[in-house]
Formats: C-alpha cells, sequence, structure tokens
C-alpha cells in the first residue's frame, strides 16, 4: 500500500474499536460529498485508499484491515461500472520452490522472475492521452485449462496439498508457483466477513479523481471452509478464479501515467505481486449471505 497520499477531504473523527463503531463510519462515509482522490492517477487501489484516508486509518500492510474487539473485517471497494468485471476478494503472492525454477530470496523476487519470463506485450489507452502504448503484462485468469497464449494452467496436487501454475505437458511438465494450506487459511481470513463499499468515480481534471461512497454491503462467506481442493473444484466450476494481474513497468507507459513503480525504480519493475483471488459478480450471492450496512 502506497505511503504517498494528498489527501485532503474530510476524515472521520470517531474511533473505531468495534463492529458497531466501523457500522457508524460506513454509514458517515455514505452521507459524505464526493471524496478527492488519496493520490494523483486512477489507478484500481485510489478507491480503496481514499476511503482509507476519510476513515482516518494509515496505509494498511495488516493481514486484516480492522481487528476489532468483537470481529475481523476486511474492507474492500468497488466501481459501480458498465460491464461485469470481477470483484477481488483477496490477494496473495504465489510461491515457489527457494531454488528452480526462480533462484529469488523472496516470494515476490521469484514471481518476478515469473512475470518476466511469461509477459507478454499489450497495447494500453491512458485516460485523457489520444493514442495507446505498448505494456508488458501477465494480466490472465487460471484455471484447470491451458492459457492459450501463455501456456499456464492450474493442477492439483491432493498429497502435497498445492495448487499449482504448471507449464508444458508429460516428461516436460513444469510446476513454478504454487498455494498451499497455509495461504488458502490466509485468503480465508479475509472472504469470511468483508464490508463491500461501491463507489462511483468521476474524473476532475489534472489526472486527479473523486469517489462518491453510494453504499456499503456487509458480505458474509456462506460455502464450506475453503482448502486447496474445494478451492480448486470452485475454480474449475467457474464459481472462484485465480487472476494474475502484474504488468512490468516501462518508459512508454508507466512514465506518462506517473507509475509510482516507475518513478522510484525506473523500467523493468514488476508490479502487482499479489495475485487475485475473485468472482464474478453474478455469483456473489451464490458465495456470500449480503446484508446493507449503509
Amino acid at each position: 500500500m502506497s505511503t504517498n497520499r494528498t489527501y485532503s477531504g474530510p476524515k472521520y473523527a470517531d474511533e473505531i474499536s468495534t463492529v458497531s463503531d466501523l457500522d457508524n463510519a460506513m454509514q458517515w462515509l455514505v452521507q459524505q460529498r464526493p471524496l478527492p482522490g488519496a493520490r494523483i492517477g486512477n489507478a484500481p487501489c485510489n478507491g480503496g485508499e481514499t476511503i482509507e484516508s476519510a476513515l482516518n486509518q494509515p496505509p494498511s500492510t495488516k493481514k486484516i484491515d480492522f481487528n476489532l474487539s468483537d470481529g475481523k473485517v476486511e474492507l474492500k471497494s468497488g466501481r459501480q461500472r458498465i460491464g461485469k468485471s470481477p470483484d477481488s476478494l483477496a490477494t496473495r503472492v504465489l510461491d515457489s520452490w527457494t531454488s528452480k525454477p526462480f533462484p529469488g530470496k523472496t516470494r515476490s523476487e521469484r514471481y518476478s522472475q515469473f512475470v518476466n519470463r511469461f509477459a507478454f506485450r499489450t497495447n494500453m489507452k491512458i485516460d485523457g492521452v489520444s493514442g495507446y502504448y505498448y505494456r508488458y503484462n501477465l494480466s490472465i485468469r487460471l484455471s484447470d485449462k491451458v492459457h492459450k497464449k501463455t501456456g499456464l494452467y492450474l493442477e492439483l496436487d491432493e498429497v502435497g496439498e498445492r495448487i499449482w501454475v504448471c507449464f508444458g505437458k508429460d516428461s516436460k511438465k513444469e510446476k513454478l508457483l504454487f498455494y498451499d494450506e497455509i495461504d488458502i487459511a490466509s485468503i480465508m481470513e479475509k472472504v469470511e466477513l468483508q464490508y463491500y463499499a461501491k463507489i462511483e468515480q468521476k474524473s476532475i481534471g489534472n489526472n486527479r479523481f473523486e469517489y462518491d461512497v453510494k453504499e456499503v454491503q456487509g458480505r458474509r462467506f456462506k460455502l464450506p471452509k475453503l482448502t486447496t481442493k474445494s478451492l480448486f473444484e470452485a475454480i474449475k466450476s467457474g464459481l472462484l478464479s485465480i487472476e494474475l494481474r502484474a504488468h512490468i513497468c516501462n518508459n512508454t507507459f508507466c512514465k506518462d501515467t506517473e507509475c509510482h513503480g516507475w518513478v522510484k525504480r525506473g523500467p523493468g519493475h514488476v508490479r502487482c505481486h499479489g495475485t487475485a483471488f475473485r468472482i464474478d459478480d453474478s455469483k456473489i450471492s451464490d458465495v456470500f449471505e449480503i446484508t446493507k450496512i449503509a
């Protein structure tokens, strides 16, 4: 989460220590005028960071956004939009062996090496700028079927209790990255109870945006507790998905969009190490019990 915030809007003054306190804060959010974006640009995380800023919460690297005295709540936000792009429920960096096939010392380093191997060139449009720019992306949904452009697919290892990202077949098959039961437990902690803020966005010029919180839902996970096997079956059935969404910073796109990673490290930096655990809009009621909070 970025610390490069320039939020100038209203801030919630009361303490948030219980679920009831959080409910009151959500009511306050919905009553506010559109909130000025906490950061320049319209990156997907800017809506969430703006809400955090309005709630007087610091940039968070915590496992759970609100670890309250009487419950744990993960706060998510999504833009009201035309179309049915999926909601992101949680993120988790896929792991790999510590030597082969990627020799990086950390999960993020090994994931970056994976992205550099499989990313492919795409054309991107920048809001307010004419023409298209290229960028190297690895933004795909993984399933048990082979992805046509990359050749990547998922495979369940019931004995080792892992979901593997694989490449190739038979004797040439490579097991590249995995989720294990520890990863699934971490994902479960983030999806058991979520407060989901529906927001509208509007450009206010100079690469700045404002965000209007229209509604907040409480979403309680109603499926049985996930394991690697049940998650794999849910992915096969289309109920849930694992989505890679990494890209590589470069001079022709990230510089002109003021990409924070580009500013800090220059071209070649892999962004978005957290792989998204997602659900389509049409499947939300199959997975969650939904109540209106504000």
